[in-house]
């Protein structure tokens, strides 16, 4: 019974009562149970929740039960306030009154009672249920054998007149179960007017009767019966029309549906006079000698007196018969079943001019406000497939927007009744045929409950001219009209199918705080439709903290579109802060977890963004704090015994569910360095069990669990804020951090422990590819004299090229600069200056450094990107120790050179060839740069003096070879030319690529 908390108890029961009639639910059983468990009490009032267990027996069927069973509930039933005896009393005094509406049906002649009607409302379920099964007994004795049709088979007798008076009463009793099972009886009828209401039947229930699985059986029989009369006569019309709009519904695109096409239209040149003449050449004649007939005649004659009318002549017989409908809704006399052929036989003449002339009929009366004759006629000529009830709102919602700047309050008026014209209701009246009125409800529940919600936003259009009207003029019928049925169901139909079309509702206006407010009222009664709760008599904070408290998984969608209908509408006024909201959802969020309450916790996914950062963050400084023990130093184990791991996974789910793209937390700073030191910690507290002396025990492998649960919690934290965390933290913060991964995946302790330690090293990973080249350089370099035997660590960050590369560059040495000298006025001295002088260089010199420069910072760069490079090991061929140093190169212990050596070593003397081209010449490199006024400067000198000086001999200058890292595609061999040979595997390990 808590299963209905909140809700409507009467589905409960429903089930339960069907589980009993299939046989399903031990009704004594249970009954049993009631008395073991002492749950019968005097005068007990069976209207409160807590007589539920008691006031089941009261909603179940009896027929079917064995005699004791039904003894000992009149027993149990004698202590409260439902009697047995009234019950059955009630049931009789309901078939006499049934029987006298279907005298021929029942088998019984009318007594001269009166007119006897059952008040349904006072009618238990119980009464109901047998009711139901009654009227279904009534049925199924009908004659099924009729001596004037050949047929072999059983042919049901039921009039139309009994079907729909059966159907009405199991609809108001809610018994879908026993109807479809009269549809099946009925369906062996050769009536049409029998057949076409049973596919009405089925067309209104499809669902239902899907669910219950009596549609595709249903569906058949009738199929099948409308191709046996085609056989024998032709069907007709409204036989047609109904499995025509049922097949569309279905969207079979198959012959059945050209069958009923083809046939339809043969009916209309069937119903064709076989007159030549228009009916404007008879009009006057029929009118002229027919002055004194009634008016009904004269439409008669009129629609019968030729094939053919033009669009005037039309306009002016939907007059009369539009004019003598108003006669007759004044005096109160009303014989739809004329009206109704009368508008099919008008549209016969021609489809569209009818269309033409009916639509400008309907804007008249709208814009005349003339619209009590037009709501009359509008079940009439839907009923009677002339005109589709989706035009009529097309029609209502153009004269609103047209009206409502000028007169409002007029547009208002009109718009509320036109749309209470068009909301289904479950109770047919009026002065309808009973077909007409049962196919207008159909289409009404087709267009209410179609995937456009055209109707839910007319309603939210309604609602928003409402708001620009005095509140005391027009508050308290949008109250009733959103506080109805009808549109309770609309809204909670759009509600289940999602928040797309649901979002139709709220359409933007000028007043649309007062707007959400009015809307307030629809959404508080879905989720209490009782009023057990309370929710429009409690503030904002206490409706949230209601709502997460009967949070369930059936009521997930209402509790979701009352949450964002409290923050819409609340949060926008000057009276409630945002801020007030949000604290109480956090409090209600908390409640939930601790009262273990994952359907209230499951809320948090759909809320808005901004809401769900703050909890977010809230969980993860709760899961912070919880972990605190881990920085105490030294660590103490009983401190995993005061923190409950399972306490962190509720707030992981809270992570989980409000996980997004939303902004993360502005100190990103402070919660890495906290992350880092709870992983000191870890490793803290691995390293206090690696101390013990005794074997690990059961107790340590606990500790273990425990701490690979906090570990996991941590990482979760980590994760979820990993791209940013570490692209804005320093680089100190991203070493720390690596490093204490690291000292989780090679500690001692987790050797034992290979998936905790796969679980470190996968999440080092996955943080190694966002951090900085300059920190993988240091943690290269660190990992040198730290875990040289792991290769997890070098997979994690790379390792650091060692000096002995088997590929090297030569360069010149730059010696260090002598202090600069006072300059003398001898020209020799400028002469004899180093090349590398500074102020005194030549342009070329210049020029010479700064290309030194450049490819001494290229080469840096090009050291700090490689990783894991294959190092081999530097042979000097004998051959080669009598060549320059320049020449030297490093060739493998392989006797012949491969084309890949032959490569390296074209490139390397293309390297050789441009530094020699940048280098300057001699005679340039022993020309004089005196500086400016000096006595160096030309001409200061002879010539003589100037030509002593060209074959002085430059100064050695140091070379040295460093370690040159090439890229590797550079340097990737040829293909193999064999198309079958899979070279992928090796020019990934040439780029770089790591097995994941």
């Amino acid at each position: 019974m808590s299963w209905a908390k909140g809700g409507d108890s009467r589905m409960v029961f429903k089930i339960i009562s069907e589980l009993v009639r299939s046989r399903t639910f031990a009704a004594g059983r249970y009954m049993q149970w009631l008395i073991a468990t002492g749950s019968i009490a005097q005068d007990l009032d069976l209207s409160h929740a807590a007589a539920w267990p008691v006031r089941l027996i009261t909603e179940i069927p009896i027929s079917g039960l064995p005699d004791q069973v039904r003894t000992l509930r009149a027993t149990l039933l004698r202590g409260t306030d439902h009697s047995a005896d009234v019950e059955i009393q009630m049931l009789n005094d309901a078939k006499l009154a049934i029987s006298q509406q279907l005298p021929v049906l029942c088998g019984m002649g009318y007594l001269g009672l009166g007119e006897c009607k059952v008040d349904i409302a006072k009618l238990g379920s119980t009464v109901k249920i047998e009711l139901g099964i009654w009227l279904r007994q009534q049925v199924a004795r009908v004659p099924t054998k009729d001596p004037n049709v050949e047929e072999t088979g059983a042919v049901s007798l039921i009039t139309p007149y009994d079907f729909h008076t059966v159907r009405s009463y199991l609809e108001q009793f809610e018994d879908l179960p026993l109807l479809a099972d009269v549809v099946n009886i009925v369906t062996s009828s050769l009536d049409p007017s029998v057949l076409a209401s049973a596919t009405d039947t089925m067309h209104y229930h499809l669902k239902a009767f899907r669910a219950i699985g009596a549609f595709d059986s249903l569906f058949g029989r009738v199929v099948t019966r409308y191709a046996a009369i085609r056989t024998v006569r032709f069907p007709e019309r409204e036989l047609l029309l109904s499995l025509l709009n049922l097949t569309r519904t279905l969207r079979l695109d198959n012959s059945l549906l050209q069958l009923l096409n083809y046939d339809i239209s043969r009916l209309d040149q069937k119903n064709s006079m076989a007159a030549c003449s228009p009916a404007s050449d008879n009009m006057g004649e029929v009118m002229y000698n027919n002055f004194s007939t009634s008016p009904e005649e004269e439409i008669e004659r009129i629609l019968s007196s030729g094939n053919s009318m033009d669009q005037q002549v039309m306009a002016r017989v939907l007059r009369k018969i539009t004019g003598s409908l108003q006669d007759c809704v004044s005096k109160g006399l009303l014989q739809s079943d004329s009206y109704s052929s009368w508008f099919y036989r008008l549209r016969s003449f021609d489809d569209s001019t009818f269309d033409v002339v009916l639509n400008e009929w309907v804007n008249m009366s709208l814009f005349n406000h003339q619209v009590e004759v037009l709501f009359v006629a509008l079940p009439t000529l839907v009923g009677s497939g002339c005109m589709p009830l989706s035009g009529f709102l097309d029609s209502l919602r153009a004269y609103v927007g047209k009206t409502s700047p000028g007169q409002p309050e007029m547009a208002f008026r009109v718009a509320l009744e036109g749309l209470q014209s068009l909301l289904p209701s479950d109770v047919l009246t009026g002065t309808w045929s009973p077909q007409d009125r049962y196919r207008y409800r159909l289409e009404q529940h087709k267009l209410c409950y179609e995937a456009d919600a055209r109707v839910l936003r007319f309603i939210g259009e309604l609602v928003e001219l409402g708001t620009s009207l005095p509140t005391q003029k027009v508050g308290q019928p949008l109250r009733n009209l959103l506080s109805s049925r009808a549109v309770l169901d609309i809204v909670k139909h759009y509600t289940l199918v999602g928040d797309a079309s649901l979002s139709k509702l709220n359409v933007a206006g000028s007043n649309g705080d007062l707007k959400k407010r009015y809307l307030k009222f629809s959404f508080s009664s879905l989720l209490d439709p009782v009023g057990d709760l309370g929710l429009l008599k409690k503030t904002p904070e206490q409706q949230i903290i209601a709502i997460f408290d009967i949070a369930s998984e059936l009521s997930m969608p209402f509790c979701r579109s009352t949450i964002q209908q409290i923050f819409e509408t609340d949060s926008s006024t000057t009276e409630q802060s945002p801020d007030g909201l949000s604290s109480a959802l956090l409090d209600a969020v908390k409640s939930a977890m601790e009262k273990d309450q994952t359907s209230g916790v499951e809320l948090l996914a759909t809320l808005d963004s901004a809401l769900t950062d703050k909890i977010r963050q809230h969980a993860e400084r709760e899961i912070i704090d919880a972990s605190s023990f881990f920085t105490a130093s030294p660590f103490d184990p009983q401190s995993l015994d005061q923190r409950s791991p399972a306490s962190v996974q509720k707030f992981l789910a809270v992570i989980d569910l409000t996980a997004g793209d939303g902004s993360d937390s502005s100190d990103q700073s402070a919660l890495l360095i906290a992350l880092v030191d709870r992983f000191r910690g870890v490793a803290q507290a691995l390293s206090s069990l690696s101390n013990l002396t005794k074997p690990p025990s059961h107790t340590d492998k606990l500790t273990v669990s425990d701490l690979y649960t906090w570990t996991s919690a941590l990482f979760r934290v980590l994760l979820s804020h990993s791209t940013s965390l570490l692209r804005n933290a320093a680089h100190q913060h991203q070493t720390a951090l690596m490093i204490a991964l690291k000292s989780l995946i090679v500690h001692p302790v987790l050797e034992i422990y290979p998936r905790i330690a796969e679980h470190v090293f996968d999440v080092a990973v996955v943080l190694s590819d966002l951090l900085s080249d300059d920190v993988r350089i240091q943690l290269a370099r660190a990992e040198i004299g730290t875990c040289l035997d792991d290769p997890r660590c070098s997979f994690i960050v790379g390792s650091a090229v060692p000096i002995d590369g088997w590929l090297v560059l030569t360069k010149p040495v730059l010696q260090p600069q002598p202090p600069s000298q006072p300059q003398t006025p001898a020209p020799q001295q400028g002469q004899q200056n180093s090349p590398m002088s500074g102020s005194g260089a030549t342009p070329q010199q210049r020029y010479l450094n700064q290309q030194q420069q450049r490819q001494q910072q290229m080469q840096a760069q090009q050291a700090q990107q490689m990783r894991n490079y294959p190092q081999y090991t530097q042979h000097t061929h004998p051959q080669n120790k009598m060549l320059p140093a320049q020449l030297q190169r490093n060739p493998s212990n392989q006797a012949t050179p491969t084309p890949l050596q032959q490569m390296q070593h074209m490139q390397h003397m293309q390297s050789l060839a441009q530094q020699r081209a940048t280098q300057p010449s001699p005679v340039q490199s022993q020309r004089a740069t005196p500086a400016a006024g000096g006595p160096g400067a030309v001409g200061g000198g002879t010539p003589a003096q100037g030509l002593s000086k060209l074959p002085a001999k430059p100064p050695a200058v140091e070379v040295r070879q460093f370690p040159f890292q090439q890229p590797r595609w550079e340097i990737l061999a040829e293909s193999s030319g064999n198309p079958n040979a899979n070279e992928t595997a090796i020019n990934l390990s040439l780029f770089g690529a790591r097995r994941a």
